[in-house]
């Protein structure tokens, strides 16, 4: 570790992405979701940003940090042996990246190849006439690309890495839109990009509880394309939001003649989904109801009852809907699911901190539990009574370490906790029944 010098830089932290519902390392940075948009998972930061921080010293568990000279040259010194990945980077040149470089007496040249850019501009399908205030955004992202738009609705994009691109625009009033395919070379300038916005339609609604018909205030409603013409990613590019007021009422305008999913979510409340079709103009208003949401809460503990601090807890729908809420525990190994729909869930359970050798060791297994609207149950795992059983792995009269030993059984129910140094392993709180065991 001291030697690992990625350890000692800033790591950057991207917030509000709307295209996921999980946080998630993308190689060099941790990604936070937007919350809402029917996104129940919940997690405490700390724990959450340990798990994703930990697959960097997975990444660059040997890594040096060098910058080249005046003539362009390099040199990495005192590598351990083993192969490297060579990545090269510079300001207004495309990132490169160079796998499976040994180290030794030859020399790896690395060629650059320039940035260019994209100009265009966003106009009024209807008048041609630029529109003022619109966001651009570039799919794929583009590297380090930087978007200037200007209030005449003309647009310059640059430091985009050579690739194909679509440029995809949202505006006030507009539904969002995108361009062509778009070919960006190294060093050159794709220019006469026009995107087209058409008139958005108007969505209004109310959301209600479904047990009382009352109005539910400060509900967020978030609306989703559903055209089979776009995909999951660009649904989400262009999903727009509202707040419902004191009489559970929302209004959101700019939304696609598309097939649309509305999503209602509210504390304390399940989420809930329902489709309305805006192809052929704007729709009735949208009644959402809203059951209470129930609660799962307890404990995540390892052999002996230690807690499993920042350890991920998971609750996944056993019906059709597939529906699933994630969170994380907090250093005594407490955890808490709140907004399920009522139904059957398998939580599982498993520990996030083995990536890098926690004390408290790998250890993952679920349980199935059925939850009511509204209702609170408190589940902790391992369950508190249940059955042990423990034993040896050896092969040729020699003990077996680090052997992922597996029981689980058709209820979806499951347990796994890797073998000791001298073959050992124990699995504790198993409800009672007949179980497979697997090597």
């Amino acid at each position: 570790l001291p030697s690992n010098t990625w350890l000692g830089g800033a790591l950057t932290v991207n917030v509000n992405i709307a295209q996921t519902c999980n946080a998630y390392w993308n190689g060099s940075t941790i990604n936070f979701f937007k919350s809402g948009g029917g996104c129940a998972n919940t997690g405490e930061l700390p724990g959450v940003a340990l798990h994703e921080w930990g697959h960097g010293p997975d990444l660059f568990r040997t890594r040096a940090v060098v910058r080249t000279g005046p003539d362009g040259r390099y040199r990495c010194e005192h590598l351990c042996e083993g192969t490297y990945d060579v990545w090269v980077s510079l300001a207004g040149y495309a990132a490169s990246r160079s796998w499976g470089a040994h180290p030794g007496n030859e020399e790896l040249d690395v060629v650059l190849a320039p940035c260019g850019a994209l100009l265009g501009r966003v106009v009024d399908c209807s008048t041609d006439r630029g529109v003022e205030g619109a966001t651009v955004s570039l799919s794929p992202s583009g590297g380090d690309a930087s978007i200037e738009v200007s209030p005449d609705g003309g647009f310059r994009i640059g430091y985009v890495e050579p690739d194909t691109f679509r440029v995809h625009v949202s505006a006030r009033g507009y539904a969002p839109a995108r361009s062509e395919p778009v070919e960006v070379r190294a060093g050159g300038e794709a220019t006469d990009v026009i995107v087209r916005l058409v008139p958005g339609i108007a969505l209004r609604g109310r959301v209600l509880s479904s047990a009382t018909r009352a109005p539910i205030a400060g509900a967020r409603v978030d609306c989703e394309a559903g055209s089979d013409a776009l995909d999951w990613a660009e649904k989400l590019i262009g999903a727009l939001s509202s707040v419902t007021d004191g009489q559970g009422r929302f209004e959101m305008e700019g939304l696609p003649a598309a097939e649309l999913t509305v999503i209602a979510s509210s504390d304390g409340y399940a989420s809930e989904r329902c489709a309305v079709d805006a192809r052929t103009g704007p729709p009735r208003d949208v009644e959402i109801l809203l059951p209470r949401g129930a609660r799962v809460h307890g404990r995540f503990l390892a052999p002996g009852g230690r807690p499993v601090p920042y350890g991920t807890v998971r609750a996944l729908a056993l019906d059709d809907s597939r529906r699933w809420v994630l969170t994380h525990t907090d250093a005594e190994g407490r955890y808490e699911i709140r907004g399920l729909f009522p139904g059957p869930y398998q939580v599982v359970f498993y520990n996030d901190a083995a990536h890098f050798g926690s004390i408290v060791g790998p250890i993952c297994g679920s349980l199935t539990v059925q939850v009511g609207e509204g209702e609170s149950i408190q589940l902790d795992f391992p369950v508190q009574g249940g059955a042990r059983l423990s034993g040896m792995v050896r092969r040729g009269g020699r003990a077996q370490p680090g052997l992922d030993i597996l029981l689980w059984r058709e209820s979806f129910n499951a347990w796994s906790v890797l073998t000791g140094a001298n073959g050992e392993y124990l699995l504790e709180g198993l409800p009672p029944g007949q179980w497979k065991l697997e090597v």
